[in-house]
């Protein structure tokens, strides 16, 4: 009898649950970001080998290992999401230009859930993403990766409005959840070309698309964002209802969530596929609470996707198929294939934060002096952007590579953009400025990496110059604001500028420098389409501190015939990725017979240096000083009299 009645409350409990066993769901999200087309192992890439253990990271390959063997281990849902950028930063983000995505491609065979657009998917314009994304499957590719762009608002008719879903919701077992994506300020900001697209405010829109999800009867909200970890805190507290975001853009690797005062669960990976973010979930339906497990499970939510995990058979041969396209595009301009040894170099030429670096240097001393032989011209200066090196070009510290850089690992700092002719690469432009626009041109970087941080800070070849960080902006007596020390007559942050006078790489002896007169002289630089599209930008909000390009008899050119100032070489757009493997090739040769990175570039070479002078936030209170000491003097000597 005892027996008989074991039996049915055990078939009671399995039919009928328990409310806590029924009511409480247990999940997985597996989530990436900003992988900036990381295809292959990198860091460096010569130094990949699957047979012995090496210290490349990322991977597509390895990245379908990883979430495979997660997914086996598991018996509850496990969905993959990326937070965006997941092109631009290597050559094979080129093949874009050819109406193909590999990243895409690669991720829907991986088994990405849900993924939002970036700001470098605008990298070679909004037509080219609009074709690369419909050669890729969609809009009816969404059935199995969800494309999510929440803010993104299209014309009518433009295929993006069929491509893109506003929202998504997916339904597990008996969980409703709902995801929105959105693409943040500073992101839209920093976007090459996202025409005739735009974005609506992230905040306004996502207060209306909770409340629709809402209506909906999702049980939780997940926000795909691509904003930045700052944006996203701001989202979080002007937006109640979000329970998630997966977030990316600012390239922040966040080994633990942040969770803010209203338990929005905050998450990111970093960048360059170096992590697979797990976040391990359960979800009380009774209460509504969403309980992070990892804390119990000690499941870490970052897993670093290196050499410990091998190598995905089935996709890295589609991988090995986009390796042979990308040899065909490169072969043709530089004689080698991507995996190809170019050069060596005993050091690494690498980004260095809001400084002068030795990589910033050694590129633009390529644009400078290879432009100089392509058109016979003396060029003054050339000008970067730190926000276009995207890595280091680190040589090769396996027995098999020591020393060693590819073609691959020479090219992914300068893989960025695409010029004029639809081609891969920012191309090279030249103009004349004025001695006094030299200045001018100083000050709005120094201000702009002071506001903006350090994608807006500049390297320079052919300058060298002092200047004092705390006086780019100046504060207004008794009024709660700041403005630019520049705008002011005679003020600025800029101690003193000077041309170098010499050729080849610029000398550290003080008599090959002149000083730069605030006058007409004209001035060669040679920069590139995409810093040269901000120049009109600047003039609106700055009209005090305009730089106008000019020809070299010193007439103005309007922004509508800047398409005219891109150097052409036998016809063809000259790219600065172009100018840097030349420029590789150059350098002399070593006993192996490949060019040897010239030691002159071990360090930076003292063109920009920062000076501690008189601060001119000081200038009030000086002034204020110099009138209470004349009126103390005179009290004095009219009382002594």
């Amino acid at each position: 009898m005892k027996k008989l009645l074991a039996v049915a409350v055990l078939a009671i409990i399995l039919v009928f649950p328990s409310s806590a066993a029924g009511n409480t769901v247990n999940f997985t999200i597996l989530h990436t970001n900003d992988e900036h087309s990381a295809v292959i192992p990198y860091s460096p890439a010569i130094d990949f080998n699957e047979s012995v253990k090496d210290p490349t990271i990322g991977g597509f390959a390895r990245l379908a290992s990883l979430v495979k063997s997660i997914k086996a281990e598991k018996s509850e849902e496990v969905m993959l999401i990326s937070a965006g950028d997941f092109t631009g930063g290597s050559p094979f983000s080129w093949l874009v230009t050819e109406g193909e995505s590999p990243e895409i491609a690669l991720m829907q065979k991986i088994g990405y859930d849900v993924i939002t657009i970036g700001n470098h998917e605008f990298d070679y314009g909004a037509e080219k993403l609009v074709e690369s994304l419909l050669n890729a499957g969609y809009p009816e590719a969404n059935e199995k990766t969800v494309i999510v762009s929440t803010n993104l608002v299209a014309p009518q008719g433009h295929p993006m409005n069929e491509i893109v879903k506003k929202y998504h919701i997916m339904e597990l077992e008996n969980l409703k959840i709902g995801f929105i994506g959105l693409l943040g300020k500073d992101a839209k900001a920093k976007a090459y070309s996202y025409e005739p697209l735009d974005f609506e405010d992230p905040i306004l829109t996502a207060k209306q698309a909770v409340e629709e999800l809402k209506k909906e009867g999702v049980d939780l909200i997940i926000a795909v964002t691509h904003l930045g970890v700052s944006e996203d805190l701001e989202l979080a507290e002007a937006v109640s209802g979000i329970d998630i975001i997966v977030g990316g853009h600012s390239h922040t690797v966040l080994e633990e969530p942040i969770i803010t005062s209203d338990g929005t669960i905050i998450v990111q990976t970093g960048d360059g596929l170096r992590y697979l973010g797990v976040l391990e979930l359960e979800y009380n339906r009774d209460n509504g609470e969403l309980k992070i497990r990892n804390y119990d499970t000690g499941t870490p939510f970052l897993i670093k996707i290196d050499d410990e995990i091998p190598i995905d058979p089935e996709v890295d041969a589609v991988i090995k198929e986009y390796i042979n396209k990308v040899n065909a595009m490169v072969y043709n301009k530089t004689g080698k294939n991507i995996l190809d040894t170019v050069a060596s170099s005993d050091f690494a030429l690498t980004t260095r934060m809001l400084q002068e670096s030795n990589i910033g240097d050694f590129i633009t001393d390529a644009m400078r002096l290879v432009a100089e032989e392509k058109t016979g011209k003396k060029v003054d200066f050339a000008v970067f952007a730190n926000g276009e090196i995207r890595g280091n070009v680190t040589p090769g510290t396996m027995e098999y590579s020591k020393g060693k850089i590819s073609l691959y690992d020479l090219l992914l700092p300068v893989s960025l953009g695409v010029g004029e002719d639809g081609s891969p690469g920012y191309s090279l432009v030249s103009f004349y400025i004025t001695g006094e626009e030299v200045y001018r041109v100083l000050e709005i970087t120094i201000l702009l990496h002071q506001l903006y941080g350090d994608d807006f800070f500049v390297q320079f070849s052919g300058l060298r110059y002092y200047y004092n960080p705390q006086n780019a902006l100046i504060e207004i007596p008794f009024v709660d604001k700041k403005i630019p020390s520049a705008m002011l007559p005679n003020l600025g942050s800029v101690v003193k500028a000077e041309r170098y006078k010499g050729t080849g790489k610029q000398t550290l002896n003080d008599e090959d420098y002149e000083v730069i007169e605030r006058d007409d002289r004209l001035y060669m630089v040679v920069t590139d389409n995409y810093i040269l599209s901000f120049l009109p930008k600047i003039a609106e909000v700055l009209p005090q501190l305009t730089v106008e390009p000019k020809d070299e008899k010193g007439s103005p050119i309007p922004p509508e015939d800047y398409q005219n100032l891109v150097v052409r070489v036998d016809g063809e757009e000259l790219k600065v990725w172009e100018v840097v493997v030349d420029y590789t090739l150059s350098q002399p040769v070593n006993d192996e017979g490949l060019p040897q990175i010239d030691k002159y570039y071990r360090e930076p070479t003292n063109r920009i240096n920062v000076v501690w002078s008189f601060p001119i936030a000081s200038y009030p209170l000086a002034v204020l000083v110099g009138l209470v000491a004349i009126v103390v003097y005179f009290k004095v000597v009219r009382g002594r009299r």
